[in-house]
């Protein structure tokens, strides 16, 4: 601070808690928060520092903001003496960052008390790696394809609109007829040869006629492309390739997976021609610079529209080392978007094993090298060597990666966040990786919201838990996922002490929505040493899945020891429980579930045991909800209707599910045999039912093509009801005839504008929780899309 030479300043002084000295001495701020501040200079009594997009100098008043960095160093600075907590306010806007931003073992919190970065009150903060993508020029105007060329930017993620933009695609992945060599495939065909920017194409395996296991998928780039008029040479990245055929020949799914050809390719400007599926992009890597390529929609200029590409991997990093971990920090209100992962583009690949494990060694699976020769994508938050650390309240969306990857930490928090379209999964605790130091113990994840996970990557559950100490897991809505909604990886081979962990009160809704043989909550390998410190699953509603996945609600994989699954319910999987026994399933007690498999009429029991291996001290005693509606059954009956009312996030957390939503593409295999599917219970917190709405891709006219659109194939009536504490406030419906909508008090009824014509309806509705029934006039398909719930 600059000296104040007298008191004449008086009001101003009061005002920003100065004291001014009678000598008329130096005066000290309080907390920094007034315009008499001036500069960064040593302040013994300061506990705020506030930071904003354009802020600068050293200040780090709401008057004068500084950089996020200045208010770090100046922080870390004051901590050691710190008698309160230190808090860093940002101010709304993008703060576009360059490179990650990290909290060590210096910017801890000390004395008991904690520094926090949070939100300004009534700011949202934006820490983004997305650049904006301009400068684009019809290249093809046959073909509507336009090239914007980005210098070094270099990406797997692109979004229009804030909208995920998907690569384009060559189904199958190589034509022709196709044989595995020692580099990689050979093809009867010669079209591959004619690929543009071929060492860019990436290919994908993502089904057992793949040759690789039901719950996993592969990727591995193209290094070089060669042939002649009897066929094509397609050369593949190392050590991709060889893991990946190691991998998938292994003996965990004995030994009857073996890598053969790709489900479909990706990433060439080839693919762009491809007329059935337009609004795709590539980028294509030069030696002089970089260039995406994008197929335009009929009637689309990319120059009109906001186009952003995803740069950084990992946006906060907050750790330390065994000896001096990061502690005592706070992350809170922000928002965390734009994300991507390069590692798919390296030579390692993508060599899926589960859960978004992938091999970096052949012999990943082998007990010997079990959590050595995996790794995980990056984190775009991540905790690792830290104890004691919040993270509250936070949006992670749009991002390449895993959304919050948390190893060698104790008594995290992770509470009350929203984490939505990401490529990989939401959230990981676990151990996992060569380097690997220190446990995850005593870590709690509650009330978060998750939805629309594995965007990009088909085996990515909802959380992840591998080898975790006493983790809790509760009030979690967990929506959308491509393979389980939570996968838990036990101690396998005396590896780990995987112990005392719970999840509780979950929601977990629409999973396998890209993958088999996973389930709601699905674990594997043993969960304690007695059912004292075992696993217990406790007040889940588990439900949903596509309509021909294979699954189980309640999945206690092999060698689930010591698991304890008591009081959930589980409807909508083919069975309600159960798992594979092979090689050994002992320890299991399965008491007081209310369960629906929908593979009962074929006569299988609701908790099922496959894989023909041995069943030992198996304990098994359920209810079993009754046809046709088994969701009415349960409400009917007060044991299980209570279940339910608990399940998912607590009160006070619903707003959560405030605002708006568009609901991005649903996750889907490439190669579908059918362009359209069943949209089945709940989606950023509103219950769709099941098998009332269909989702397609390509409805004609519709303006944001790239969002899933909710329809009806008759007249109706539809319903959808808003989990608890919150109400439909407005929708947008398409479409011909009239519509009338109603929550049993309110009515509102009109007529639609017809097809490419969205009519956004406000309800009027004041009663959360109350179910909308929709009605149509006619049968033609209507469009339900950009739903608002409110409190």
């Amino acid at each position: 601070m600059r000296p104040v030479n007298s008191c004449r300043r008086s009001v101003l002084v009061l005002a920003t808690a100065v004291t001014c000295a009678a000598s008329g001495g130096t005066a000290l701020a309080a907390n920094g928060d007034g315009p008499g501040e001036r500069d960064g200079r040593v302040q013994h009594k300061r506990s705020s520092w506030s930071v904003a997009p354009d802020g600068r100098g050293q200040a780090c008043t709401r008057w004068r903001p500084c950089q996020l960095e200045t208010a770090r160093e100046q922080v870390r600075a004051a901590a050691p003496a710190m008698s309160g907590d230190l808090r860093v306010e940002l101010a709304g806007g993008t703060y576009e960052l360059s490179s990650t931003f990290v909290l060590g073992a210096a910017d801890s919190g000390r004395n008991g008390h904690d520094v926090v970065y949070a939100a300004a009150p009534g700011a949202e903060p934006v820490l983004s790696g997305g650049r904006t993508v301009r400068n684009w020029r019809l290249v093809d105007p046959a073909k509507r394809i336009w090239r914007a060329d980005v210098g070094a930017l270099d990406t797997r993620q692109l979004y229009a609109e804030g909208v995920r933009v998907r690569r384009a695609v060559h189904v199958p992945g190589l034509p022709g007829e196709v044989n595995r060599t020692a580099t990689g495939f050979r093809t009867t065909s010669t079209a591959p040869q004619s690929w543009a920017a071929p060492t860019d194409v990436e290919l994908v395996w993502r089904s057992r006629d793949a040759g690789i296991f039901d719950w996993s998928e592969a990727r591995c780039r193209v290094t070089g492309i060669s042939g002649d008029a009897s066929g094509t040479d397609v050369r593949l990245a190392q050590p991709c390739f060889d893991n990946s055929v190691a991998v998938f020949a292994s003996d965990v799914a004995g030994g009857r997976e073996k890598l053969r050809a790709p489900s479909w390719s990706e990433n060439s400007p080839s693919f762009l021609a491809d007329e059935t599926r337009p609004g795709r992009w590539t980028i294509e890597r030069g030696r002089h610079g970089n260039a995406i390529h994008y197929a335009a929609r009929p009637g689309e200029d990319p120059r009109r529209r906001s186009f952003v590409a995803a740069t950084g991997e990992t946006l906060v990093r907050i750790g330390g080392t065994v000896a001096e971990p990061a502690h005592d920090i706070v992350v809170r209100g922000l928002r965390l978007s734009e994300t991507t992962w390069l590692g798919p583009d390296s030579g390692y690949g993508y060599p899926n094993i589960i859960g978004n494990a992938y091999a970096i060694a052949p012999d990943a699976l082998d007990p010997g090298n079990f959590n050595r020769g995996e790794a995980y994508p990056p984190g775009a938050l991540e905790l690792d060597k830290a104890h004691d650390v919040r993270v509250e309240g936070n949006r992670l969306e749009r991002l390449g990666g895993i959304g919050v990857r948390i190893q060698s930490t104790a008594r995290a928090t992770i509470d009350g966040n929203v984490v939505r379209d990401v490529s990989a999964g939401a959230i990981l605790i676990g151990r996992n990786g060569p380097l690997l130091e220190g446990d995850a113990v005593d870590n709690t994840i509650s009330n978060n919201v998750l939805d629309t996970i594995g965007a990009e990557y088909g085996s990515s559950s909802g959380i992840y838990l591998n080898i975790p100490i006493r983790t809790t897991m509760r009030n979690n809505l967990i929506t959308n996922t491509a393979y389980s909604g939570v996968t838990l990886g036990g101690t396998w081979h005396d590896i780990g002490a995987t112990e005392g962990n719970g999840i509780l009160d979950n929601h977990v809704a629409n999973v396998l929505r890209r993958g088999n043989d996973g389930g709601g909550i699905y674990s594997v390998y043993r969960q304690g040493t007695s059912y004292e410190n075992g696993l217990l699953v406790e007040g889940n509603v588990v439900r949903d899945t596509r309509r021909d996945a294979i699954g189980f609600g309640l999945y206690s994989d092999i060698g689930s020891d010591f698991t304890t699954s008591r009081g959930n319910v589980s409807t909508g999987f083919a069975f309600g429980g159960g798992g594979c026994a092979l090689p050994y399933l002992n320890e299991i007690r399965s008491t007081g579930n209310w369960l629906h498999g929908q593979y009962g009429r074929y006569g299988f029991p609701d908790i099922y045991w496959v894989c023909d291996g041995p069943v030992t001290n198996v304990e098994v005693d359920n209810h079993r909800l009754a046809e046709p509606d088994p969701a009415a059954d349960c409400a009917a009956r007060a044991a299980c209707a209570e279940i339910v009312a608990g399940a998912g996030l607590e009160p006070g957390y619903e707003r959560l599910l405030t605002g708006g939503y568009s609901f991005d593409d649903v996750p889907t295999f490439e190669d579908l045999r059918d362009d359209s599917f069943l949209v089945d219970s709940v989606h950023a917190g509103l219950d769709f039912g099941r098998g009332q709405w269909v989702a397609a891709y390509g409805t004609p006219g519709y303006a944001t093509a790239s969002h899933a659109r909710f329809s009806s194939g008759d007249a109706g009536p539809r319903t959808i009801t808003p989990l608890r504490g919150v109400g439909l406030s407005s929708l947008v419906l398409e479409g011909p005839g009239t519509y009338t909508i109603s929550d049993g008090t309110t009515t509102r009824s009109g007529r639609l504008r017809g097809a490419g014509r969205p009519l956004q309806v406000r309800t009027g509705f004041r009663s959360p929780g109350a179910t909308v029934s929709l009605t149509f006039s006619d049968g033609q398909q209507v469009v339900v899309d950009d739903l608002r719930i409110a409190r």
